[in-house]
């Protein structure tokens, strides 16, 4: 924590955001004094906006965890949430000497969310997040990338209403062919698409539009940037 340069939401889904309050309270124990930017999504329906969100965590006053206020007002470093309004065209969030963040709105169901691109050393990282995949927004985005970050939790035979939030292989193939991406890296894999078969299945409907590179992502992988 006390080397991050920034946290990036896609969506506020109890699975991509639990164990922020956990990561913030270890930070407490490094070295860390400089502000830590947070981005993510704007509320919608019923989730909270990620400054609301922050506050429900860490706020004086009602935060679940009020004990750790103080990382909201700069003890023993200040967190500092940002709400991203972002559209169909990418929108550069943070720029500093070493990286620049863009984001796009994505589709998620009810909860508002967002595809993110980090730029480092003339290097693409995109990150899907959980999305249906459905606009313009995220090709966009994805153009030229040196490695697609896609997540991979459902398979053509999941429940259709499953596959109008989570995008299936065949899309994100697609997604990958259309913007060109170097390296495809599948994550977030649930049981849908977890093991030989499934994998073998995955990776037969990813090659209908997409040739490039394509590994399945575990835990503490590493992936270069070449």
């Amino acid at each position: 924590m006390s080397q991050l340069e920034v946290i990036l939401l896609t969506h506020l889904h109890a699975d991509h955001t639990s164990d922020l309050p956990s990561l913030v309270l270890s930070s407490r124990f490094e070295e860390r004094k400089r502000p830590l930017p947070i981005f993510g999504p704007p509320s919608g329906d019923s989730f909270p906006s990620t400054t609301e969100f922050l506050d429900d965590l860490f706020g004086k006053t009602h935060g679940a965890w009020r004990y750790m206020a103080g990382v909201l007002n700069g003890m023993p470093y200040l967190l500092e949430p940002h709400d991203v309004i972002a559209g169909d065209f990418p929108l550069q969030v943070l720029r500093t000497l070493d990286l620049t963040v863009d984001a796009v709105r994505t589709d998620h169901g009810r909860a508002p969310a967002l595809a993110w691109r980090v730029e480092i050393d003339g290097k693409r990282i995109v990150f899907t997040g959980d999305t249906g995949g459905h606009g313009k927004g995220l090709p966009r985005l994805a153009e030229n990338a040196d490695i697609l970050i896609a997540h991979n939790a459902t398979s053509r035979f999941s429940d259709p209403r499953t596959i109008e939030i989570l995008m299936p292989p065949s899309l994100i193939g697609n997604l990958a062919g259309e913007a060109h991406v170097k390296e495809l890296v599948l994550s977030h894999r649930m049981a849908d698409t977890l093991g030989k078969g499934h994998e073998a299945q995955t990776r037969e409907d990813v090659r209908k539009a997409y040739s490039g590179p394509l590994a399945f992502a575990n835990d503490l992988d590493c992936y270069p940037l070449k």
